[in-house]
């Protein structure tokens, strides 16, 4: 079993005190690899929001995995209706193991 992470630049870890868009070394993906022992896969990308196309992660899943999803300050950043949130989330559920 496995975690597949999928989220925006806080998943991926970028350092927002970073003047060139460096990441943490240590972000809250790999963190929680070494806390729990259990392999951690990050596919956070910076900039992504509730709407954006993670099926490919599906590829690399198997049953027993889980997703963790975090997703959202770029929505709300962007000043993105609830309406609209909310009609992006469904691609979301249509991921088999979501």
């Amino acid at each position: 079993m496995k975690f597949l992470c999928i989220g925006d630049s806080n998943t991926e870890g970028y350092d927002p005190r970073s003047p060139i868009g460096e990441i943490y070394e240590k972000n809250w993906p790999i963190l929680l690899s070494e806390y729990i022992g259990i392999d951690v896969i990050n596919e956070g990308i910076s900039g992504a929001c509730v709407g954006t196309d993670f099926s490919y992660v599906l590829n690399i899943m198997d049953e027993n995995d889980r997703l963790i999803i975090f997703l959202g300050s770029n929505d709300v950043y962007k000043g993105h209706s609830v309406e609209k949130i909310e009609a992006n989330k469904q691609i979301l559920n249509t991921y088999k193991y979501v």
